[in-house]
């Protein structure tokens, strides 16, 4: 795909704004990752940045600025943040001043893109805009009725659940490595949205209306997808799934796009499959990324 020149000039001031403002902390001596190689992310410094906020090693002040989280969590550029600014403008724009939205964006001090460029009223994560753009897509797509239970596969630093819980009054259920489970619901909780999530292991959780998964699900292993397909996704009434297998599938030994639509509908779950859908920013699109919902 051609990018245009104007998307090719934000991307380069965005890569000069980074690398002056990204902020390369140290993590704590002899912290372990928690991963087996089970998932992608767990084998990298992301869930020990989590250990290191839960253990007041770190503070939540420049904590979505530092590398270890934006390997993984702030990864979008501003070409995908001016995109889902317009889809927000169209859907909902009393939400780009929303001082709850606003406070979401603010936790951990993100980079953010200057409004001018944006066509906001304000300052943005590109991260944060997607997460809001997902919140109100879920919301129109007839998937999330008010107050239902989500279980989201992969909750990074706790934003798409805080969106979900301002979008549509949902309580989510993270499922993750533990150290970034309780690093979402610390966030959660900083907030004032606490009682909108809970961990996985917490007992007599309800069964969830809605799975939701941005790329951790299949960034998983083959063993660890039916686990968690078989625990949460079945049961699940509808479900989407931002899926990366094409990057990720062989080197994780997890499901191709093409084995995890198949496996579905053999469980009977309607997948869709679109490598073409409004809610996939520009650099899924240029990654082969798709989404997968039922």
């Amino acid at each position: 795909m051609k990018r245009r020149l104007i998307d090719r000039i934000h991307d380069r001031l965005w890569s000069v704004m980074t690398e002056s403002l990204e902020k390369n902390q140290p993590l704590p001596h002899g912290a372990n990752k928690e991963s087996n190689g089970a998932s992608v992310s767990g084998t990298m410094d992301w869930p020990m940045a989590c250990a290191a906020l839960n253990t007041g090693r770190w503070s939540t002040k420049d904590f979505r600025k530092s590398k270890a989280v934006r390997q993984v969590v702030e990864t979008l550029g501003p070409v995908d943040a001016r995109y889902f600014a317009k889809l927000i403008q169209k859907w909902e724009p009393a939400l780009l001043r929303d001082p709850k939205v606003r406070e979401i964006d603010g936790w951990g001090d993100p980079l953010r893109w200057p409004a001018i460029l944006l066509g906001t009223p304000q300052s943005f994560s590109p991260t944060t805009l997607r997460y809001l753009a997902q919140a109100l897509w879920i919301q129109r797509q007839g998937y999330l009725p008010r107050h239902a239970e989500i279980v989201e596969i992969g909750v990074g630093y706790g934003g798409l659940a805080a969106m979900n819980a301002r979008v549509s009054g949902a309580k989510t259920t993270f499922v993750d490595l533990p150290n970034v489970e309780s690093t979402a619901l610390r966030m959660l909780d900083d907030i004032g949205l606490g009682n909108c999530a809970r961990l996985s292991d917490e007992k007599d959780t309800p069964p969830a209306t809605f799975v939701i998964s941005n790329y951790a699900f299949t960034e998983l292993n083959g063993d660890l997808q039916e686990h968690y397909f078989h625990r949460y996704l079945k049961p699940s009434k509808h479900g989407m799934i931002i899926s990366n297998a094409s990057i990720f599938a062989r080197s994780i030994e997890g499901r191709t796009n093409d084995e995890l639509v198949a496996w579905f509908r053999a469980e009977g779950i309607p997948a869709k499959f679109e490598k073409s859908n409004e809610i996939l920013a520009p650099t899924d699109e240029m990654c082969g990324n798709a989404i997968i919902h039922w």
